[in-house]
């Protein structure tokens, strides 16, 4: 397993035993047996690690349906599976990646929604800013659902979100599918 392989499930494992604000780059070093001058050589910090965590993230999504619901329940479950990481990363200085993260999965599906239901009345300079608009809208949606120890149910944020994405879909966009 390379170098930066081992730092990056390191960092997950300690996730989820202690708190981010917590681990240091030293005890993140004493964890994977390795020294600092490795970690520096690879990263600039525990916000890069975490960066470079973020980026191969991936939110399994095998549908090849591109419904809201098929997206809202992949998202769903990869929070659930995965909700130690992200909360500690969520409430830490480095909760913008996971903001950044959901958004762009969200914004990779819409786009692949539209070019197969494109709205007829609005132009592709509009169609992109209501794509980037309903992504960070869904995002910070997603975003606080981490941070609210999901006190929400997940029938009531699909449904309330679901609200959202007609919204915009049908009194922005003017699709009806």
């Amino acid at each position: 397993m390379k170098k930066e392989a081992i730092f990056k499930k390191g960092l997950k494992e300690l996730i989820e035993t202690s708190s981010l604000e917590d681990i240091t780059v030293v005890s993140l070093c004493d964890y994977v047996k390795s020294n600092r001058q490795t970690f520096y050589y690879h990263f600039r910090d525990l916000y890069d690690l975490l960066a470079a965590i973020m980026l191969r993230e991936q939110i399994n999504y095998p549908f090849s349906d591109l419904a809201f619901e098929n997206m809202h329940d992949a998202i769903v479950k990869y929070i659930n599976d995965n909700y130690r990481f992200l909360s500690e990363v969520k409430k830490s200085y480095a909760g913008d990646l996971i903001d950044n993260f959901i958004y762009s999965f969200i914004y990779d599906k819409l786009q692949q929604f539209y070019k197969l239901y494109p709205p007829k009345t609005v132009s592709k300079d509009y169609l992109l800013s209501m794509e980037r608009c309903l992504s960070n809208v869904l995002s910070l949606e997603y975003s606080y659902h981490i941070t609210a120890l999901r006190k929400e149910g997940p029938q009531k944020i699909k449904k309330r979100l679901k609200r959202i994405w007609d919204y915009f879909t049908k009194t922005y966009l003017q699709t009806e599918l």
